[in-house]
């Protein structure tokens, strides 16, 4: 039996005298797909945001059911201060009677994968994120932006693949200053289009939007905008520049075209 078959018995065996609702087990799961990513090290950090995703869990649900969870006794986490990811553990009372059988099957699971230990890989790599932002609420269209797009653009910006401390702070400013995945994309677009190809630029551009509760293409345009007329530039309708500023994004990706 290999390593993840020995988590999921033993799981279903705790199940059956300690039942969970389909909201914590789908969460559970979302862990152990997680803690596989990152080469099954016992303690890994994981984006809120990302569990949410990989679980189908809104907000509300999936506090309940890691609560649930961990009062439980089959996971437990810490929460660390300022915007980091928590940290989790499964911790599966019937998996651990059975530790020494887990551990071996482990390092033969590892040593024929060659899986390293980089949590940060585990949760920047192979993600697909469809999450959907509108530029305006009534009838200008929906624009997407993936994970795997900002990863792409990383690397042809910076000339390397996203590094686990690069993703965590990535993953602040969307956990925590509730950017939208496009919006992050477009500061790194902006870096690219530049003449100051280097990360602490793209910082400092998503630094100044967070400051200014920019978190949607739709709040930059007008954060800009609001900016420009300040300096004495031509006041325009809300409507006709968030359709510019549109145009001008659908045509820089292609969208449409």
């Amino acid at each position: 039996m290999s390593y993840q078959e020995h988590i999921i018995t033993a799981f279903y065996d705790q199940l059956e005298t300690n039942p969970l609702s389909s909201s914590a087990i789908a969460l559970w799961h979302a862990l152990l797909y997680t803690k596989k990513k990152a080469g099954n090290i016992e303690k890994f950090s994981v984006a809120m945001s990302l569990l949410m995703e990989r679980s189908g869990l809104k907000e509300g649900t999936f506090k309940k059911a890691r609560m649930t969870l961990k009062t439980k006794g089959y996971i437990s986490y810490e929460s660390r201060k300022g915007n980091q990811a928590a940290i989790y553990e499964i911790t599966l009372q019937s998996y651990n009677d059975r530790n020494s059988i887990g551990n071996s099957d482990l390092q033969s699971y590892n040593d024929g994968n060659s899986i390293g230990s980089s949590i940060g890989n585990s949760i920047t790599l192979d993600i697909d994120r469809q999450i959907e932002r509108k530029i305006d609420s009534q009838d200008e269209p929906k624009l997407k932006s993936t994970w795997s797009e900002i990863l792409e653009e990383w690397k042809t910006v910076f000339g390397f693949d996203i590094k686990p401390n690069h993703a965590e702070r990535l993953g602040t400013y969307i956990d925590h200053d509730g950017m939208a995945e496009s919006l992050i994309l477009e500061g790194i677009e902006r870096v690219r289009q530049s003449d100051k190809k280097v990360m602490n630029y793209l910082w400092t551009i998503l630094t100044n939007w967070a400051k200014a509760n920019v978190k949607t293409i739709a709040d930059v345009q007008m954060y800009e905008r609001q900016r420009s007329d300040g300096e004495g530039g031509a006041p325009s309708s809300k409507k006709q520049s968030n359709l510019d500023f549109l145009a001008e994004y659908k045509r820089k990706r292609g969208i449409g075209t």
